[in-house]
């Protein structure tokens, strides 16, 4: 158990999910530092099932924590589980 009293909303609008999401798991910024590399690399075939495979487990991320936030809610929400992992 948490110990505490749960006193805050838990409601969140879609605009507030997908921006957590997109903060989460950093797309953007993970593949722009590595295009060039990847470009020359792979090619554009090597970028596509790149990027499509690391979507893939980024969800997989994002799910895992969405769980552990439904289960265990905590006023720091994501912030707090991704410090304690």
């Amino acid at each position: 158990e948490l110990e505490h009293k749960p006193e805050f909303r838990r409601e969140m609008s879609l605009f507030g999910v997908l921006g957590m999401s997109f903060c989460t798991i950093g797309i953007l910024t993970g593949m722009s530092s590595a295009f060039q590399q990847d470009l020359f690399s792979g090619g554009p075939i090597g970028l596509f099932w790149g990027w499509n495979i690391c979507c893939f487990f980024m969800f997989l991320i994002a799910l895992s924590f969405a769980e552990i936030c439904s289960s265990y809610p905590t006023m720091g929400g994501l912030y707090f589980w991704v410090c304690r992992m």
